[in-house]
């Protein structure tokens, strides 16, 4: 089963969904609309072509209705781009955004390192519990090594003083 996630730019998951039959492009403004529900300050989200739609007969896509969020979408088109996609994804705010996403996909793959590949209980509703677990699990691992980092450093400087 899939698993949708939001990181902040800290490196910490803020949200998740399971995808239970869905794809990214099914998923993609309400991930958006929740987080920015939980998170008011929210103002850009990064995402992979995998969110990308075609336009539909409303006329609209998933970047316009996300951007009707006043969220700023940097969202890659599939396949070939025309000259107003490759003009938006060759602007400077749009390339440090997805230079971002890789962040994205290393928190995943530690999901993945840190046990979350398997799960060892059976059915849906265990499934959810343990993925919320594991994300905790790596919000916490991740806090940990930053508290470890800062304490290194300060060792660091006492060393150099003395």
């Amino acid at each position: 089963m899939k698993v949708c996630v939001v990181e902040d730019q800290f490196g910490f998951i803020l949200d998740h969904r399971i995808m239970k039959g869905e794809q990214d492009k099914d998923v993609a403004v309400e991930m958006v609309r929740k987080s920015k529900e939980l998170y008011p300050g929210l103002t850009s989200m990064s995402f992979d072509k995998g969110f990308y739609s075609k336009v539909d007969k409303d006329g609209q896509n998933n970047h316009s209705r996300i951007e009707a969020l006043e969220v700023r979408a940097h969202l890659p088109v599939k396949g070939r781009r025309n000259k107003a996609a490759q003009e938006r994804e060759s602007k400077e705010a749009f390339v440090v955004a997805r230079k971002q996403h890789p962040a994205v996909e290393s928190a995943i793959n530690a999901l993945e390192s840190h046990g979350f590949d398997r799960c060892p209980d059976k059915g849906t509703p265990n499934f959810e519990r343990y993925a919320a677990m594991a994300i905790s699990a790596s919000n916490i691992h991740h806090l940990g090594a930053i508290i470890m980092a800062r304490e290194i450093k300060v060792l660091r400087r006492k060393r150099k003083s003395a």
